[in-house]
């Protein structure tokens, strides 16, 4: 049995294998509006608050009636790596059942964020997502989107469609034939502390992070039993 998940751009990542099919994933994709690139992340109704004000620490407080929907705008300060600080204008667009997060480091003006949200059609689609149709000629996709989803006793799963970038990033050696295509165990952390996966198929490669104290052994054995597929949008 196979569960699918639906990308920002409204392709659609399929997974089977996994021992819980219920949990909701997020998408997130980067566009670029004019001269500036915007990370949008979409997910059940609850999320684009949660990662306004309990990730960002930004209070939602302006409200707007938008096309049908409802849209929550914040303004806060972050300090980038330079050390300056900077304007965090954060914006959350509420459907039905779906939310979309967006923020920008260049205004605090929620005119600003309201004409961004502007500039794309916005529908909810089954499975606690958005696709993001693109209605302005300034808007273009940066970069393919990912879907990411938490899997119960096995960890985080992220997937992206296997483009020439894509393929590039993945490990030299070789990696093991299993029924999803090629899996690879690698390291990251300081101190290469933290083991990793990379599940390589042909159409989708997934990055699978673990849950801290899992077996790695099972882990494996789960990930050999996985299939990953990524459909582009018609």
């Amino acid at each position: 049995m196979s569960v699918s998940h639906t990308a920002l751009d409204g392709s659609t990542a399929i997974f089977d294998g996994l021992r819980d099919e219920t949990v909701p994933a997020v998408s997130v994709m980067n566009i670029r509006v004019g001269q500036r690139s915007f990370e949008f992340t979409t997910g059940i109704r609850e999320l684009g608050r949660w990662v306004a004000e309990e990730v960002e620490g930004i209070p939602l407080t302006e409200t707007f009636s938008v096309r049908g929907a409802i849209v929550h705008v914040g303004v806060g300060t972050t300090v980038g790596g330079d050390g300056i600080p900077a304007p965090r204008l954060i914006g959350v667009w509420e459907g039905k059942d779906c939310s979309l997060v967006t923020h920008s480091s260049w205004s605090r003006n929620s005119a600003d964020m309201l004409t961004l949200f502007e500039q794309f059609t916005i529908l909810e689609v089954p499975g606690g997502t958005t696709v993001l149709v693109r209605r302005g000629a300034l808007a273009r996709m940066d970069e393919p989107p990912m879907v990411a989803k938490r899997v119960p006793d096995l960890g985080i799963i992220e997937v992206v469609p296997a483009t020439n970038q894509s393929v590039r990033l993945l490990p030299r050696q070789r990696g093991t034939a299993v029924r999803g295509g090629e899996l690879f165990a690698d390291r990251m952390g300081r101190d290469n502390e933290l083991v990793y996966y990379i599940l390589a198929g042909t159409s989708a490669i997934a990055t699978v992070i673990p849950q801290p104290n899992l077996d790695l052994d099972l882990a494996a054995r789960q990930l050999a039993d996985l299939a990953v597929e990524w459909r582009a949008a018609a």
